[in-house]
């Protein structure tokens, strides 16, 4: 009785290896262009009242006093985002998050997200003085 050989696939790479390139390359933006996206998709949900405002890393004492201020007055939610990510999806939070300041600041005025910073502070310390 004759056994069967294991016989190995003899094919060239090359294929194989074009292939695996143009998959890998075809995801690839830069950061300036994942940057831009995230200011197109900034705008667009501004205009349809879908707007976040990313925040990274520990989130600031004050986090849900700025979070109902900001949706009260702007209609932006405040979403937490991972400390640590590539930077592909960093530079696009740091474009949407420009973008959505600056749509903020033509709606409400250049000082309104200074002013909603800092009552939501003001907002945080009364409430820990009465506990």
């Amino acid at each position: 009785m004759r056994t069967a050989r294991y016989v190995p696939f003899r094919q060239s790479p090359t294929p194989i290896l074009f292939l695996l390139t143009a998959f890998v390359l075809s995801g690839c933006a830069s950061d300036a262009e994942m940057a831009e996206r995230g200011r197109r998709d900034a705008e667009r949900d501004f205009r349809a009242g879908k707007a976040k405002l990313y925040w990274r890393g520990k989130p600031m004492d004050e986090h849900r006093e700025y979070a109902k201020l900001l949706k009260e007055r702007f209609g932006v939610a405040l979403s937490f985002a991972a400390e640590h990510m590539s930077s592909q999806r960093g530079s696009y939070l740091e474009g949407y998050n420009e973008q959505i300041r600056e749509e903020i600041a033509a709606v409400h005025g250049e000082k309104a997200l200074e002013d909603v910073e800092r009552e939501a502070e003001e907002q945080y310390k009364a409430r820990v003085k009465r506990h």
